[in-house]
């Protein structure tokens, strides 16, 4: 019997996706019962003993109730929530859960979705695994139940074929694609030292795999796609790439968004949360933006790819990009820069006068530099005006009468 199985019959834990699959976070409204909750408080609260059952429900409505029972709210990670088949709105046949306590309970409800949990300060966020977060799109219904197989299989070097092994594990139809080239197994050589005699998880096999496959010098990735007909699925591929295709990939996602106004790195922020990225930029250029009045922007689009968005975004503010590994890398264009030095402001505090004079007992030369807001403090600005115009008309009057020396032998 798979470890699977034997975990879900030890707890009497049975979850279902129904015909609608995702999730939906636990309402704000739960907040009223987290108000003075703690870090220690929900702790306290995870290990005590758990007992659920429930029917025919939404995994929001169970959220819901488990919140109030708890006493501790819970919010869903947006990014974890987009990759789900149907974002959120997942439907829950039957859920039981007993002999537990609730940090356990909590993971068995959870791990179907391919989402886990973490401890804040006055609430429990729910996040989505590594693996789940990785996919360069949403799944559908078989992706995710075959990535949720991969992480609970456990393989060992008993059966030294890996592609064999996962199939006769997970008792699923998984084929092997490294970068773009289909394979019959898996590389003997790639493999050799991954699998031990200690099982571990096909997904921790499967990380070790990728890296050797792509090579020493990329980061290797891996994620599973699954073409449907009918519902169901003939193959399930493991696809292998380098991390900068994944990256790619992830920019291909169809999104609509609109931004009215927006500030533009929040808008940028939006853009690469949409495709599960990060996104780092480049000392300085932000505050260009606002230099040249370019901070703030307008933009709409309707089932377009994250990309196109992104380079409309940063050809509207005068940015650029790079794709780095899994992130956005934002910088400054040079038309950016010459922009911001065209209208770069006149300097409100200029220099007056520069009075150089000895210092008493040194003998040293001190250089005073006299700025206009120094003269306006001191309630002397008035006084400078008139007499630098005055000394400065005394000074061209001796000009116009000048009369150079005449020399001679």
């Amino acid at each position: 019997m798979p470890t699977s199985e034997r975990r879900k019959r030890r707890w009497g834990a049975r979850v279902h996706l129904g015909g609608l699959a995702g999730l939906l976070v636990l309402g704000w409204a739960a907040l009223a019962c987290g108000q003075g909750v703690t870090t220690a408080l929900i702790e306290k609260t995870l290990d005590a003993p758990a007992q659920v059952n429930f029917r025919n429900i939404t995994l929001e409505e169970a959220l819901e109730q488990l919140s109030q029972t708890m006493g501790v709210p819970l919010a869903l990670n947006e990014q974890a929530a987009g990759q789900l088949p149907y974002g959120r709105l997942t439907q829950l046949s039957a859920v039981q859960l007993q002999g537990m306590a609730w940090r356990d309970a909590l993971r068995e409800l959870l791990a179907p979705l391919l989402l886990t949990y973490q401890v804040g300060a006055d609430r429990i966020y729910v996040t989505g695994t590594p693996e789940l977060l990785r996919q360069p799109r949403p799944l559908n219904v078989v992706e995710l139940s075959a990535l949720a197989a991969l992480r609970t299989a456990r393989l060992d070097d008993r059966e030294g074929r890996l592609l064999r092994q996962i199939r006769s594990v997970t008792r699923m139809n998984f084929a092997l694609l490294e970068q773009g080239r289909r394979r019959d197994e898996a590389d003997k050589d790639a493999t050799e030292g991954i699998l031990a005699k200690t099982a571990q998880p096909a997904t921790a096999v499967l990380d070790q795999y990728s890296q050797r496959v792509v090579g020493r010098d990329k980061q290797g990735a891996w994620y599973v796609q699954a073409e449907l007909e009918y519902g169901k699925a003939e193959v399930i591929e493991v696809r292998v790439v380098a991390v900068e295709e994944l990256t790619r990939l992830k920019l291909q996602r169809r999104v609509d968004v609109e931004f009215k106004n927006a500030r533009a790195p929040q808008a940028l922020e939006d853009l690469a949360g949409r495709a599960g990225l990060g996104l780092v930029f480049e000392p300085g250029c932000l505050a260009l933006l606002e230099e040249t009045g370019r901070g703030s922007c307008r933009l709409a689009v309707r089932g377009g790819t994250v990309q196109s968005a992104l380079e409309e975004l940063v050809g509207l503010t005068g940015l650029t990009y790079r794709l780095g590994a899994d992130r956005i890398e934002v910088a400054a264009s040079e038309a950016l820069k010459q922009a911001a030095r065209a209208e770069a402001p006149v300097n409100p505090n200029p220099t007056v006068c520069v009075i150089t004079t000895k210092m008493p007992g040194a003998g040293l030369d001190a250089m005073i530099v006299i700025h206009e807001r120094d003269l306006k403090e001191a309630g002397l600005l008035q006084e400078y005006r008139q007499f630098y115009g005055e000394s400065l008309a005394w000074f061209y009057n001796f000009l116009r009468g000048y009369q150079a020396p005449q020399g001679g032998d």
